[in-house]
This record gives structure tokens, sequence and C-alpha cells, in this order.
């Protein structure tokens, strides 16, 4: 009598030898899409801090006054450029991605903090970092929300 499908122990066999492929495949996958996530993320800060780099550059005297204005009566080597900043001057889409909520990125409360790193009030040597005030509650950017 000939019997047609598999047997019980057919079938456990090909169960186990999937279960194996997905218990060394999934974590693997799950990594690669994690550590894919944090890159773009990283890309997209420093897309925002170069815009601000180059605002910077393009609008030196504009700026440096502002600069020169804020340190007169703050001093402490710091300044915050809001995006909307970049966004009226075209440096950066108002319609770009933020790829860690992957929406339209809501650009309120959002600043590159830039930091005078020369040591030195009369020279200008400018770090800049991406801050999202609503995340970070505690920088010197979130004196500058209204």
């Amino acid at each position: 009598m000939k019997q047609n499908g598999f047997t019980l122990i057919e079938l456990i066999g090909v169960v186990a030898i999937i279960a194996l492929v997905m218990v060394v495949a999934v974590p693997q996958v799950m990594s690669t899409l994690t550590n894919s996530s944090v890159k773009q993320s990283e890309a997209f800060e420093n897309d925002l801090e170069l815009a601000a780099e180059s605002y910077v550059e393009n609008n030196w005297q504009t700026f440096r006054a502002e600069y020169d204005k804020y340190q007169s009566s703050h001093n402490n080597n710091q300044y915050c450029i809001p995006l909307s900043t970049l966004i009226s001057n075209g440096y950066i889409e108002n319609t770009d991605i933020d790829p860690s909520t992957n929406k339209v990125i809501d650009f309120e409360k959002k600043y590159i903090l830039l930091r005078n790193t020369s040591g030195n009030l009369n020279r200008y040597k400018f770090s800049f970092e991406y801050i999202d005030t609503i995340k970070n509650k505690s920088t010197i950017c979130t004196s500058w929300e209204a």
C-alpha cells in the first residue's frame, strides 16, 4: 500500500531545521537593520551640521555680528542656530525626512549648537552639533526658545 504525504518524523525534522535557521538568521538581520538605522541618523545629523557650517561661511559678516553681540552679554563661546533659519535661507529642505521617526522633520525646537573651539573669543573656529531640545531639555539651546 502506497502512502502519500510525510511522516511525523520528517515534519519534525523540517520544523527543527527551519527553527535552527531562524535562530541564526533573525539576530543577524535585526542587527543589520539597527546598524543601518543608526548610520542613517548619523548621516542625517552630519548633513544638518554641514548645512550650518555652510550658512556660517556664506553669511560670515552677518553671522559674526550676531555672534559677537550675543557673546558680549553671555561670554560662553556657544551659539544656537535654529534649523528654521537654515530652511529659510535654503540650506536644508523643509521636506527632509528624519530617519529616526521616518516623518518630515518638525523643525521646531531643533538647533545646531556652535562652539568656538579656538579658546579665544577673538578667533573663530567652530564645532557644530545637532541639538533636539524636545529630547534633550538641558542644553544651552533650550534658553533660546521663545
